[in-house]
């Protein structure tokens, strides 16, 4: 068995052929990614892009048919041996992925939403500081950038609502008008 610990709180196991996620030695769930192969020929199409879920946009408005998309999209669906991706070189990149991800203050533009906001969530549960001073950021900066499948995933999976409401209200608002609100709740409290 492979391990590659990132910090105290995250690290990766190779066991039997699988890559597999660990929080504070607890299973958080076993490794599936997106493969994004870019033809060089397309390579512009990219240009600009700041996350791995811009990037799967893009890859869907390009792909020629379903059939493509579907093949590109998903390593599980192609299958690894048509890639001729061996488990042990798959675990590296998950490590090397997740590796970077951390020494990134957990930036979620670095992973795909779905297991970028999982994994934050959870860490900041176990007790992860850096996880917890970003958390409810990472949530109002992916919200606030407007891309549709992430804000879709975020008040689907109840991130907005649990997390980061008022902190998303006070963002869309002026400063000047937050701070007249502010003044309203404390006089109304006052009466």
């Amino acid at each position: 068995m492979k391990e590659f610990q990132i910090n105290r709180f995250l690290k990766l196991r190779l066991e039997n052929g699988k890559t597999s996620i660990y929080i504070k030695d607890q299973l958080f769930r076993q490794c599936k990614f997106l493969l994004i192969n870019i033809d060089p020929n397309n390579a512009s199409n990219f240009e600009g892009v700041t996350s791995i879920d811009e990037a799967e946009e893009i890859l869907d408005a390009t792909s020629i048919d379903k059939a493509e998309k579907i093949l590109d999209q998903s390593l599980e669906e192609k299958g690894l041996e048509e890639y001729e991706i061996r488990p042990e070189e798959e675990f590296w990149a998950h490590c090397s992925n997740l590796d970077a991800w951390a020494k990134h203050k957990y930036d979620t533009r670095l992973l795909h939403r779905t297991l970028a906001f999982p994994l934050l969530k959870v860490l900041t549960e176990a007790g992860d500081q850096i996880a917890k001073a970003v958390f409810k950021e990472e949530i109002i900066k992916r919200f606030e950038g407007g891309h549709p499948k992430v804000v879709r995933y975020l008040i689907r999976e109840g991130y907005i609502n649990e997390y980061a409401k008022n902190e998303l209200i006070e963002a869309f608002l002026e400063s000047e008008d937050v701070s007249n609100l502010k003044n309203c709740k404390l006089f109304v409290k006052r009466i």
